[in-house]
């Protein structure tokens, strides 16, 4: 079975999903809170952290990763920007998680991956097949959506 890996950075949570590459069906989860007040370099550390916890427990050789964020990149400089969670603004994640991995990590904005054309509705029993539009429930868009043109 090969396995994506994707990653939801949000202000209270980071979640990581390890999804079937054949069926598109989430086959585990795992959330932490992202303890944002604790900063930058704490929010690396858990990523990281995440990201380890999925690899070991699914013996995972991956060329690459998607992440979510709540802000963007942006392109002139490699820096982050316009983050609500705001230690993530002005700092150079991409290349902090690439660093901090080992590995591409392909970045994109929350709410692009939502309205990206790219989305692509699955079966799960964690998803509906219904269009969600609540931001609540963004993760789910997210992890289905864009993410799966990242880590492919």
């Amino acid at each position: 079975m090969t396995y994506l890996l994707g990653i939801d950075l949000g202000g209270t949570k980071i979640e990581v999903a390890i999804i079937n590459a054949d069926t598109k069906g989430i086959i585990d989860r795992h959330r932490e809170p992202t303890e944002a007040h604790l900063g930058y370099d704490h929010i690396v550390s858990k990523i990281s952290k995440v990201y380890h916890l999925m690899k070991s427990k699914y013996h995972l050789t991956l060329g690459h990763i998607g992440i979510g964020t709540p802000g963007t990149i942006d392109p002139s400089n490699g820096l982050m920007k316009n983050c609500n969670t705001t230690a993530l603004n002005g700092r150079p994640l991409k290349a902090d998680l690439e660093s901090a991995l080992g590995l591409e990590v392909r970045i994109s904005n929350d709410a692009n991956c939502l309205l990206s054309p790219k989305r692509k509705w699955v079966q799960s029993p964690l998803i509906s097949l219904m269009p969600k539009l609540f931001l609540v429930s963004l993760w789910e868009q997210v992890l289905v959506g864009d993410w799966l043109s990242m880590v492919k």
